[in-house]
């Protein structure tokens, strides 16, 4: 008991000012007082419920900069992994603080060609590059004015770009998108000073090497990465200069009649077992109980024939395996509730058979649960497994039959095990009534009100009663329910804007039907007293739409989907976090939207509409939902642009191709070809091997005969060869030496100026 007589229960805590509070323990009440330290912002923000005024998260940061270690090296024209450290500078005034939570970071790297980092080069962008763990490192708020992220691992793809675009590697620093503060209560500033363009530092790249090209004894050139068949049985793959060869040797194949297969080395046989006998096994003490659910785990022993036409067997979904409860040895009536069709975990399913002279397959570890309430020991005499192939195995060579059989008849595949240990389910015995102070009598379990925020249970004799203590509602006019202790907030969420946004570089094409989309909703509401956390299921509906128009007016045809959220997303619960976040995200929705009737000039936003579900069920159903959009229902309705969509391209030819023509592409013979056989017979691909000079003509090597010719791409008006990869006009290969040209001269032709 306090000074007011306020009568405390062992363990109760409660808080007498905003500063202090008194826990009771076994009568002897302790009280604690919480002090203030100095606060060093200018103006700190007092909460109710919390005893200081406090300062917000704050951070202003004035230089970004990636370090690489010394001695980093990248190569041209292949993968590279290196790791960096990432330097962030930051302004030490009284208003910063340090910052801890979760996802406070964000970083996306990349390769560019200029200091600025202006150009991103494709293939090596990484939009977050920080582990979970690294978004989230605490900054501890320092003299040094200096924040380091360490060891970041940055992998980038330069295949289709030299050392002179990947001259830097570049970061740009920023708040996490769902930032999570160690007090949500407070706000979290991030700001950059004297512009954004701070949050953007690059560093040059000192070491880049480029990777040579290989040639085989037939003079076949291959690139670096470059792998190629020389036989059936072997293969030639070129590594910076060096041509690594694999020749495959073949085993004896076993079966009668091994299979040969087009593009394949050896002869093989087809997958094939023949099962003799199934018998599932129990762990000995195993026991059931009868009148009530069970798990048991046994091992399955699946014997079969190891002859010569018998292999080892790999791949995915080879067995299934049905269980059940049987009167009977030979399984003949499967008992109710005790029937599972498959048994088996996927694991299982694809546990891989390998050949052996013990002729045996064992799957072990199968959890096996079923139901005898409705059965007794008498029934339950012995549990049957019946052993099959997958109904849609894959074996790991897809190219092979997979034979499996059964002998002397398919009788075999079901086996039984007889069940020794099988108990009567006791139920608890008799307990004892209890009698409370008005002389109330209560069976021992059961559980009545002792008043509207009390409840008393019986156990045993002994009368055990539970206080309710109602927290403080923040709404003007909480509601009180019948047989409820506490009143409560009804539900309610008020809307002020919904946007779509597109995280990453996505993109919709022209005229393509499937144009598959990752969608962020970002809704905004308003953080009043009267707003709460809403749980439950089917809360969100979401249409969404592609508009020629910002406001979204006019629905694209074929674009609209009513509803875009799954199951979860429905009912993704809206937290409400402080006095001053007002954010609620929806991520990761998937959109798919049909291009082929429409174009880029039509399909210029992504719209999105946010509204209450048409049924939705609160978790406390005896609430009411109220859900508001102020000052419109225009709110409720948001577009992004799409930033990346791309035309349908057309076809170049003639003049159009020759100026983007660059070594290493390859070539066929095109429309005014008059060079006869040069090209190989049949005519077959070349690989351009010079620059288009100045007056119309290029070199190309031809892979069939190894030599090399000029041929006119603009001489005399006339074009001899066209692309066999218009795709490949995205970028140029030179060779990894560096050089512009393969050594030796090309065969000249008349006007060609060699």
């Amino acid at each position: 008991m306090d000074n007011h007589r306020r009568i405390y229960f062992h363990g109760e805590t409660l808080k007498t000012t905003r500063c202090s509070s008194c826990t009771c323990n076994n009568s002897t009440l302790s009280c604690m007082f919480e002090s203030c330290g100095p606060a060093t912002c200018d103006n700190p923000v007092g909460f109710p419920g919390v005893c200081c005024p406090v300062c917000p998260y704050n951070i202003t940061v004035t230089d970004v900069e990636p370090e690489v270690a010394p001695g980093t090296s990248i190569w041209q024209g292949t993968k590279n992994k290196i790791i960096l450290d990432l330097n962030v500078g930051y302004l030490n005034t009284r208003e910063t603080t340090s910052i801890a939570g979760e996802g406070l970071w964000t970083t996306k790297v990349w390769m560019s060609s200029l200091a600025d980092g202006s150009n991103e080069l494709s293939g090596t962008v990484v939009e977050e590059a920080l582990t979970e763990g690294q978004q989230s490192k605490n900054l501890k708020k320092s003299s040094a004015e200096l924040f380091r992220i360490p060891e970041i691992r940055y992998t980038f793809d330069l295949t289709d770009h030299s050392c002179g675009d990947a001259k830097y590697v570049c970061a740009k620093f920023n708040k996490g998108p769902n930032a999570e503060v160690e007090k949500d209560y407070l706000d979290y500033h991030f700001k950059a000073v004297p512009t954004e363009e701070v949050l953007t530092g690059c560093t040059e790249i000192t070491e880049c090497r480029a990777l040579l090209p290989c040639k085989d004894n037939s003079n076949r050139i291959s690139l670096h990465g470059e792998t190629y068949k020389m036989t059936k049985c072997s293969s030639c793959t070129c590594n910076n200069g060096i041509l690594s060869c694999m020749f495959e040797s073949c085993p004896p194949a076993h079966c009668r009649n091994p299979m040969r297969f087009a593009d394949v080395c050896c002869r093989v046989c087809p997958y094939n077992i023949t099962v003799t006998d199934v018998e599932p096994e129990v762990a000995p003490g195993t026991s059931i109980q009868q009148g009530t659910e069970n798990e048991i785990i046994l091992d399955l022993n699946v014997g079969y024939l190891s002859t010569r036409e018998t292999t080892s067997i790999e791949g995915e979904g080879l067995w299934t395996t049905k269980m059940w409860m049987s009167t009977f040895e030979d399984g003949s009536n499967e008992l109710s509730g005790t029937v599972v069709e498959e048994a088996l975990t996927e694991g299982q399913q694809s546990k891989n058979l390998k050949k052996s002279s013990a002729e045996l397959f064992r799957i072990p570890g199968i959890r096996y649960t079923f139901d005898l309430t409705d059965h007794s020991c008498d029934d339950a005499k012995y549990v049957c497994a019946k052993f099959n192939k997958g109904p849609n195995a894959e074996v790991e060579k897809d190219y092979l039959d997979y034979h499996f059989k059964a002998v002397p008849t398919e009788e075999v595949l079901t086996g039984c095990t007889e069940i020794t240990d099988c108990r009567v389910f006791e139920r608890y015995p008799q307990r004892l009534p209890c009698m409370d102070n008005s002389n109330r009598i209560s069976l021992h379990g059961e559980t009545y009100k002792l008043s509207m925020c009390s409840s008393c249970t019986c156990n045993n004799a002994i009368l055990s009663c539970m206080f309710e203590s109602c927290q403080p509602t923040t709404c003007r006019n909480p509601m009180g329910f019948p047989g409820d202790c506490c009143r409560v907030c009804p539900y309610n969420v008020t809307v002020n804007q919904v946007t779509p946004v597109l995280p990453g570089s996505q993109s919709i094409q022209e005229g393509r039907a499937e144009n598959d989309l990752s969608v962020n909703l970002d809704v905004l509401y308003a953080n009043t007293r009267e707003t709460t956390s809403v749980a439950g299921q089917g809360l969100w509906k979401s249409s969404m739409w592609m508009s020629s128009q910002e406001d979204g007016a006019v629905q694209l045809p074929g674009t609209l989907v009513e509803q875009v959220l799954t199951q979860g997303q429905q009912s993704q619960d809206l937290k409400k976090r402080s006095f001053f976040s007002r954010n609620f995200n929806i991520n990761d929705i998937r959109y798919q939207v049909d291009m082929s009737d429409l174009t880029c000039d039509e399909a210029r936003y992504l719209c999105a509409k946010f509204m209450k579900g048409d049924n939705p069920e609160v978790q406390k159903s005896f609430l009411e939902f109220h859900f508001e959009a102020r000052p419109s229902e225009d709110v409720l309705t948001g577009c992004s642009p799409i930033e990346d969509c791309k035309g349908i391209p057309t076809s170049l030819s003639g003049s159009k191709i020759a100026g983007l023509l660059r070594i290493g592409m390859k070539v066929v013979r095109g429309s005014d070809w008059k060079w006869g056989g040069q090209d190989g017979s049949p005519p077959g691909e070349g690989r351009i091997v010079s620059e288009l000079r100045s007056n119309g003509w290029i070199t190309v090597q031809w892979d069939s005969t190894g030599r090399r010719d000029a041929y006119r791409m603009g001489a005399d008006d006339k074009y001899d060869l066209k692309l066999v990869d218009p795709a490949s006009l995205d970028g140029s290969v030179r060779l990894a030496n560096g050089d512009d040209e393969f050594r030796g001269g090309a065969i000249p032709h008349e006007g060609s100026g060699l």
